[in-house]
């Protein structure tokens, strides 16, 4: 069993936020910590859907296989973040795979202990039934925006496999990147985000610790390369950087570390674009407050060379 943060860390997943203490207690009970090494699979697909884990130390990686046989990065999850809860519901097969990329500490909460608790307490299954309710409603506006914005969007299947391939260049093509562990979280015309799971050699101030800066400026000018690069036309156009200015705003904690582009301005042959660093993880997109938290905004003036043109 785990110790008594147990309750307040079950209370900061959003699928039970809000319920009170006593049934979180009661889901607290039933939590078992386990520890990974790096590169255990914690799940795979096909595997039977029997617990929701929660990290508490560590970054795990959710992927799936393609048809080609290509691993795809479904999300990249950090301390406090959790996976597998569909599993709570309906115990059907896993549709992905759950890997460490780091040693790891999880919060386990199997299907059956779960089902006991709501059978002790019926108002924990109403409470996530309509988080999950919530969820789907808001997945078919966002599905239904993607349609729209599919309907009117200039951008073919090649460019979308070409901004495919810039991510998986981004990762593996530099080697630079690929030893800092860059990854992509999002990837699409005019806009990146981009992460790098925390290792102690990120660590600048070893007294505080905190993020080496130059780890900040760099994430932000790949960041920003990046973005502007999804808005060109061929693989032979080139992005290089001109100026970068980042401003730093707090030290970086000792915590993966996220930079979101976006192209303020796309020339002939110069383009900007704004970044914001974050420690930790990436803030709500709707909640403004949270970009409050950013340790660094930047601004990047590139050259572009059309190639193609």
């Amino acid at each position: 069993m785990v110790g008594p943060m147990t309750q307040e860390i079950i209370g900061s997943v959003p699928l039970f936020a809000g319920l009170a203490a006593r049934e979180l207690g009661q889901l607290s009970q039933a939590l078992v910590e386990v520890a990974h090494p790096e590169g255990h699979v914690v799940f795979r697909e096909g595997d039977a859907g029997d617990a929701l884990y929660i990290v508490v130390e560590g970054v795990v990686k959710i992927s799936m296989t393609s048809g080609a046989g290509r691993d795809i990065v479904l999300d990249t999850l950090s301390a406090g973040e959790h996976f597998g809860e569909m599993s709570l519901l309906d115990g059907s097969a896993r549709s992905a795979r759950a890997t460490c990329l780091l040693p790891v500490r999880l919060l386990r909460l199997q299907r059956t202990a779960f089902l006991g608790a709501i059978t002790l307490h019926p108002t924990i299954a109403i409470h996530v039934m309509e988080r999950f309710s919530r969820r789907l409603r808001d997945a078919d506006e966002s599905i239904g925006a993607l349609a729209d914005e599919a309907a009117d969007d200039s951008i073919g299947a090649a460019d979308a496999h070409r901004i495919r391939i810039l991510g998986e260049f981004i990762e593996q093509g530099i080697p630079f990147n690929k030893t800092l562990g860059v990854q992509v979280v999002a990837l699409r015309t005019g806009y990146t985000v981009l992460r790098i799971p925390f290792h102690e050699g990120l660590i600048g101030d070893p007294f505080r610790p905190a993020l080496h800066g130059g780890v900040t400026s760099m994430l932000a000018d790949t960041a920003g390369g990046a973005a502007c690069f999804t808005m060109l036309t061929s693989a032979s156009d080139r992005v290089s950087t001109v100026d970068l200015r980042v401003d730093y705003l707090r030290p970086g904690k000792a915590e993966d570390v996220f930079c979101e582009a976006r192209v303020l301005r796309m020339g002939n042959k110069v383009a900007l674009a704004r970044m914001e660093i974050f420690s930790g993880r990436m803030p709500d997109p709707e909640s403004g407050t949270d970009r409050d938290e950013a340790i660094a905004v930047a601004t990047g003036v590139y050259n572009v060379s059309r190639k193609s043109g």
